[in-house]
């Protein structure tokens, strides 16, 4: 008995390999509003442009994107079908009359998406009905699975959908209404919700009671970390809800000669709590303005001999800045970072002069999920 060649096997189990991978994977059609579609696997969508890869890219998944503007709809490999931008139906004055024409009204197309089509319809197959709008316009397709109903001129009536009862119709203003209002009920607004972590370090600048060495507190730098929680209001403008924890500390030492006199530690430290406006001028590039509250206590210890005295103070100080950020989304992971400025009130009665600090802030997190844009495959 002859055997079978070693490089025969091969090839078939490469070819059933690439079968199964292939098969693992559903391809989704994306519809343009210029009437053109192409095959995608779709990977997230966003408010202002849609993720995607190409079905032949399953090993690298070179992300792909899409103005969100430019779709009319995603037919995803489940067979659901999501709509991204309802068409402007323009709808065609009907025709002349010719001699050979049964009626002289126009075919009525009552789509899932709530809009209908009028226009002439030339022929139905299996799967999808085509149609002209005008007489001797282009040719347009529809997938029947995107029906409700077609009502032809004759005054014959073809269903499509049994879920559909008699004298609905998606062309009805109270039947649109119904749809956006339930539309608006399934929008996730966690969708708009991000939040970051991260480190803050702030330099003092200004008066001298607070930086200077000899006749002040001697601060010059403090460190800290925020957890920041953003809202996305609109395209433009956003809020944000920060918490975080700084402390500030210095220790100066009093020589005489080379023998140590004394030694002093001055430290700022506590919790703080804020509130800001975000403006974008563009896209991920955006200025804020905050104000805060700032929760510190102020130790002051004095070593000598051997001994220490140790003063302990504690105020609410408010404080108000302003800064320029910048923040972009990666993968599921969003990064930010700003420098700011802030001015700080001082409610210590020792030390009444403000505190002036410029900073950076550096930060990671995620954006909350939602159902509505983003598709598992």
């Amino acid at each position: 008995m002859n055997s079978i060649p070693v490089r025969y096997i091969l090839f078939m189990l490469f070819l059933s390999a690439t079968l199964h991978v292939q098969a693992q994977i559903r391809t989704d059609l994306i519809y343009k509003l210029d009437n053109t579609t192409f095959n995608a696997v779709v990977d997230e969508i966003g408010e202002t442009e849609i993720l995607y890869f190409l079905p032949k890219d399953t090993a690298r998944r070179t992300t792909l994107r899409i103005a969100r503007k430019e779709v009319w709809k995603i037919v995803y490999g489940s067979g659901e079908t999501e709509v991204i931008n309802k068409p402007v139906v323009a709808v065609a004055a009907p025709a002349a009359p010719a001699a050979t024409q049964v009626s002289d009204k126009p075919d009525r197309l009552f789509l899932k998406n709530k809009t209908m089509v009028t226009g002439n319809v030339t022929k139905v197959t299996d799967q999808k009905v085509e149609y002209r709008r005008r007489e001797a316009g282009a040719l347009y397709e529809v997938m029947k699975s995107d029906l409700i109903r077609v009502e032809y001129g004759d005054g014959h009536v073809e269903n499509f959908d049994a879920k559909v009862t008699e004298g609905e119709s998606p062309s009805d203003p109270a039947s649109q209404q119904a749809s956006v209002a339930a539309e608006k009920t399934r929008s996730n607004p966690l969708s708009k919700i991000s939040i970051t972590a991260g480190f803050d370090g702030n330099y003092f600048a200004g008066s001298k009671i607070w930086t200077d060495k000899e006749d002040g507190a001697g601060l010059l730098t403090s460190l800290g970390g925020s957890v920041r929680g953003n809202y996305q209001i609109s395209k433009l403008l956003g809020a944000y809800l920060t918490l975080g924890y700084s402390q500030a500390s210095v220790q100066k030492n009093y020589l005489a000669g080379n023998e140590l006199m004394y030694k002093e530690e001055f430290s700022l430290a506590g919790p703080s709590a804020g509130v800001g406006l975000k403006y974008f001028l563009k896209e991920s590039v955006y200025v804020h303005a905050e104000g805060k509250g700032n929760f510190l206590k102020m130790k002051v210890s004095v070593s000598e001999d051997g001994e220490s005295t140790e003063d302990r103070l504690s105020a609410a100080c408010p404080s108000f800045g302003a800064g320029i950020g910048f923040t972009r989304k990666i993968a599921k992971v969003i990064v930010e970072a700003d420098v700011h400025y802030q001015m700080m009130k001082s409610s210590f009665e020792s030390m009444t002069k403000p505190i002036h600090t410029v900073g950076i802030r550096l930060a990671v997190g995620m954006s909350m999920p939602s159902n509505s844009t983003k598709r598992s495959k």
